[in-house]
């Protein structure tokens, strides 16, 4: 989600390269349409929703990977410690980046709801 939404700002860049949506960007244009699921120049973009789905279901695949890793080299010898070292290295990465995420979007709706209108 990071990149998709870090190449939604890049002047000129194409936040739906090699994914089939749209047209490329530019830095006049507002990106909330496209981000949110709205249909712009007659092409729908990914929903805020699919796009957290997808990066939980990339969370699940990075965290059973050391699992994986770990199992194949105990039965076949197939992957190497550093890489499966490595694979936890990026599971506990992304585990403490998604606590992070969650924490701040609740903080962020938290506030929204002390706003009084």
């Amino acid at each position: 989600m990071k990149q998709f939404y870090v190449n939604a700002l890049n002047v000129g860049s194409n936040p739906f390269a090699g994914q089939g949506f749209g047209h490329a960007t530019s830095i006049g244009k507002s990106m909330a349409p496209q981000a949110f699921g709205h249909i712009t120049n007659g092409v729908q973009a990914p929903k805020f929703g699919d796009v957290l789905g997808g990066l939980a279901n990339n969370l699940n695949t990075t965290m059973k990977a050391p699992d994986t890793m770990l199992r194949e080299h105990a039965l076949y010898g197939t992957h190497e410690i550093h890489d499966i070292m490595i694979a936890n290295s990026k599971a506990e990465l992304a585990v403490n980046l998604t606590a992070q995420f969650t924490t701040k979007v609740m903080q962020a709706y938290d506030r929204i709801l002390q706003i009084q209108v």
